[in-house]
């Protein structure tokens, strides 16, 4: 086969992904199961919780829009470089199986950014609830009356979730499961302590404000100490960063000092093994800095 019928056949393999990408998007929003979150629909028909990344998006909807994001720049970029009359089978594969996967990450990535952020805001406020809920029962308010006025108060993710709470408490759901549920739907460890608090206090008996009370105390604590492990570790995030980064500036900056130099790294097989080697062992090299950096509390 000639290299103008690779032209071509790129050619019309990027227009197909152009257009899939077109028809996906427009089906995912115009289903709008990408745009919100579903609060209406939280649990399966096997009685199962969905997780949070199937609550902004179904799995097919997802599915698709990494089929769609993968082929574009799959076939676009070989298609480019083809077009400008650097056609080189290996090259042109290459490009193609790394920007393809590129694009079919993106999709579950941004997701996935989306649900951190929110785990994040919705952890960021337990404390806030725990210590409401601590003041609120120690004024004689009950439990229900309690969660009914923060909910009120709170802003965000939490509230949110304590909207949904309330609804299955106004629909005969004990509060201690409805409160479980919860942790379920936002699996953090002081959401799991404060439900867990809450049933035992219910069925064994006791002063709930006291175990809030001590549970405020503990959270504070660890909050504080999160917030200055996190700094701590903020040099060495920013060192492997640096080096992760200082390898792809160097190769640029002499690609435009030295171009006739750097020539036969970009127009040979040798060169362009040596680059996916060196881009293996930069990946590996970050994510080892990430994981030291990275300290599990």
């Amino acid at each position: 086969m000639s290299y103008e019928y690779i032209v071509y056949l790129l050619v019309f393999a990027a227009t197909l992904a152009i257009a899939m990408v077109l028809w996906t998007t427009a089906r995912a929003a115009g289903m709008a199961e990408s745009a919100k979150l579903d609060f209406e629909n939280l649990t399966e028909k096997d009685g199962r919780q969905k997780t949070q990344l199937e609550r902004f998006v179904s799995p097919g909807t997802l599915f698709r829009l990494q089929l769609a994001s993968g082929l574009l720049p799959g076939f676009a970029v070989p298609a480019a470089f083809a077009a400008f009359g650097f056609v080189q089978p290996f090259f042109l594969l290459a490009m193609g199986a790394i920007f393809g996967y590129g694009g079919w990450r993106i999709p579950r990535i941004y997701y996935n950014f989306r649900v951190a952020r929110r785990t994040a805001d919705f952890e960021s406020r337990v404390l806030d609830l725990t210590a409401g809920l601590s003041s609120a029962l120690k004024a004689g308010m009950a439990l229900p009356q309690a969660l009914e006025r923060l909910t009120e108060r709170m802003t965000g993710t939490m509230r949110e979730e304590l909207l949904i709470v309330r609804r299955d408490y106004e629909l005969r759901v004990p509060l201690d499961r409805a409160l479980e549920r919860l942790a379920e739907r936002m699996p953090c460890e002081d959401m799991q302590l404060l439900a867990s608090a809450v049933k035992l206090t219910t069925q064994t008996g006791g002063s709930l404000s006291e175990v809030l009370e001590e549970m405020v105390e503990m959270i504070r604590g660890r909050t504080e100490f999160k917030e200055k492990l996190k700094t701590l570790t903020t040099q060495g995030r920013f060192e492997g960063l640096v080096l992760s980064l200082a390898p792809v500036f160097s190769l640029f900056l002499f690609s435009l000092i030295q171009p006739d130099f750097m020539e036969p790294l970009f127009t040979t097989v040798h060169g362009w093994c040596a680059i996916a080697a060196a881009g293996v062992f930069e990946v590996i090299g970050f994510v080892t800095i990430k994981r030291i950096t990275s300290i599990e509390v």
